[in-house]
């Protein structure tokens, strides 16, 4: 298996619910870390803001702590340093679950194709003690397109002729 071009992880509290309100300062006092990205209902989304020139306010919460992205990735070494920051009181892990939908999202950059990342039975460990599910959004490096692969050389031509097209 190929090496993983680059990586990126984080732990991500989001409502049940879309419309399920929660105060992002609370869950930062309970875990005792400050969120990489939070914001309430009804937050103002200034990057929405600065692209329309319209008020634009959130319709969901959410609370995420996110470590460095890695290149060469290393998944495993970035989910062992979330759960560092993050409390291991089973109490409060058995609260958010009651309250929230948790996930740890997982970005992967394939630099070719059977390019993946084996995650160690310590990382299994921490999710499984916590019972968190991973979010996996892998990625194939558009700088790498294998010659027999007809199918991603049509596609990626495809978006190059958009991009000219703006």
């Amino acid at each position: 298996m190929g090496e993983l071009k680059k990586s990126a992880a984080s732990f991500r509290i989001f409502g049940k619910t879309r419309e399920q309100e929660f105060n992002p300062e609370d869950l930062t006092a309970l875990l005792g870390v400050v969120p990489t990205k939070a914001h309430a209902i009804g937050d103002l989304n200034e990057r929405n803001l600065n692209r329309t020139g319209k008020r634009h306010f959130r319709d969901f919460a959410k609370w995420i702590v996110s470590v460095e992205s890695r290149t060469p990735g290393d998944l495993n070494s970035q989910i062992k340093e979330l759960f560092a920051m993050l409390p291991h009181d089973p109490n409060i892990w058995h609260q958010l679950h009651r309250d929230y939908h948790l996930t740890v999202f997982c970005g992967l950059w394939l630099e070719s194709f059977n390019s993946g990342e084996n995650l160690d039975t310590e990382t299994l460990h921490l999710l499984s003690e916590r019972n968190l599910s991973i979010d996996l959004d892998i990625y194939m490096d558009p700088d790498y397109i294998h010659d027999e692969d007809e199918d991603s050389i049509a596609f990626w031509k495809q978006v190059e002729a958009k991009k000219g097209a703006k």
